[in-house]
């Protein structure tokens, strides 16, 4: 995954203007806009039924514990109870 850095010289502008304009359009960071993606990624994959540890691992988390933890962090719910929830529909 590029960094800000790279991406900025990848599209010819400075980070700070590409962190700017991150700010500016999305009212995020690059950093927040990036975990709001693989979060949406690992919702479609835990609807699909994937497991949890393949999920946290495909969305770049080392462990299924900092996954869980900024799952809860940002959704209010754990990824287990929110796939019980998933099922039970």
């Amino acid at each position: 995954m590029r960094t800000l850095e790279q991406l900025a010289t990848h599209v010819g502008a400075s980070s700070r203007t590409l962190a700017r304009l991150f700010e500016s359009e999305l009212q995020m960071s690059l950093v927040h806009w990036r975990q709001h993606v693989r979060l949406a990624r690992a919702l479609s994959q835990i609807c699909q039924g994937h497991a949890i540890k393949m999920v946290a691992r495909d969305a770049g988390y080392a462990s299924c514990s900092a996954f869980s933890s900024m799952f809860h962090r940002v959704l209010g719910i754990t990824p287990t109870h929110y796939m019980k929830q998933v099922i039970e529909r």
